[in-house]
């Protein structure tokens, strides 16, 4: 022991160097968990956003189609099956819990009620980026555009 201390007071740099050492490691390490934190809420809010988009516009059209300016109709099923697969890969219990109900009315009656699994999603990304909630259900826009023929314009 008596070792130890002759050679603290020869050396009295060594602990503060060790001390210094050990702390720049700590915060680099709490810094890192933090990044980590922010990167995987970042991606989250991102696809969850994504997945959000998805299910308003198929709410909004009332069907897993829509029709483009030359009066075809494109499937939207792609969309609506990756936005479930998002949402078992980045949503919460309860989100996959109403995606489970959702895909089950899908899957029974061809149709199905989004409603309270959108609000969730948009009420998880909102407390997220510390929004206050949204009360009640958003009334949503649908604007058809007629548009002539090509040769009319």
């Amino acid at each position: 022991m008596q070792e130890i201390l002759s050679f603290l007071r020869d050396y009295p740099y060594i602990p503060a160097t060790v001390l210094a050492a050990f702390g720049w490691w700590w915060v680099h390490r709490l810094n890192s968990t933090r990044d980590r934190i922010n990167a995987e809420r970042q991606l989250r809010n991102t696809e969850l956003a994504k997945v959000y988009s998805t299910l308003l516009r198929i709410g909004i059209y009332g069907t897993l189609t829509k029709t483009d300016d030359d009066g075809k109709v494109i499937w939207v099923n792609e969309e609506l099956e990756d936005a479930v697969g998002k949402i078992y890969l980045y949503g919460t219990k309860h989100q996959v819990d109403l995606t489970q109900t959702y895909v089950k009315s899908w899957a029974d009656i061809n149709s199905a009620n989004g409603t309270e699994l959108l609000n969730n999603i948009r009420e998880h990304i909102r407390s997220s980026l510390g929004l206050p909630p949204v009360q009640g259900t958003p009334h949503y826009l649908r604007i058809e555009i007629n548009r002539g023929k090509k040769s009319d314009a």
